[in-house]
């Protein structure tokens, strides 16, 4: 909310706000925050995979489809939101439909995998419980593996997936926001 305060209309900002308010339990707030990124970056095929994610949870299934739809229009090369799209067409019953984004989204890891990109993947245990001390400091329980966010060239499309998909890279981006947007001294 801070950021907020000085840059009204920063859809990155917003967006973040967003996956705090989901992981607190206001999918309604959740969604409408990325109902506002997708005015502000109508081409930013991010913000409708995210609120398609919200979507989903709030059992739209066909508003997730369509926003899965049209994140693949505009990044045709996403094998996660071929794979995202998949699991709701099949939930919908849809199985020749599932089974083409399934096939596209293996195609797509495939070539990203001979060309040396791996993807994230979902932890078994995607519960994720977040405490806060009562001194109000937050410490970030194991350092990221080399697996994990990084400065090796990550993008902010890549952090972005590996905060949904990795405990470890959840757990750090909750602290470094927790600390008030700040790495702490003996964390570096």
């Amino acid at each position: 909310n801070a950021a907020l305060e000085i840059e009204l209309n920063n859809p990155d900002i917003l967006s973040e706000r967003a996956v705090v308010i989901f992981h607190l339990g206001d999918l309604p707030k959740s969604l409408s925050e990325l109902d506002k990124c997708v005015l502000l970056e109508p081409k930013n095929p991010y913000r409708y995979s995210s609120r398609a994610y919200i979507k989903a949870s709030m059992k739209m299934l066909d508003e997730a489809i369509t926003d899965y739809e049209i994140c693949i229009e505009l990044d045709p090369d996403d094998p996660i939101a071929y794979n995202n799209l998949a699991l709701l067409l099949e939930s919908k019953g849809r199985m020749m439909a599932a089974k083409r984004n399934f096939s596209k989204a293996e195609e797509l890891e495939s070539i990203l995998k001979d060309r040396g990109v791996t993807l994230p993947k979902v932890e078994s245990d995607n519960s994720i419980e977040v405490e806060l001390p009562k001194d109000g400091v937050v410490q970030i329980d194991t350092l990221p593996d080399e697996n994990d966010v990084s400065s090796s060239g990550d993008n902010s499309w890549n952090v972005a997936k590996k905060v949904f998909t990795r405990k470890s890279v959840f757990k750090e981006y909750w602290s470094f926001i927790l600390n008030g947007f700040k790495i702490k001294e003996d964390d570096k």
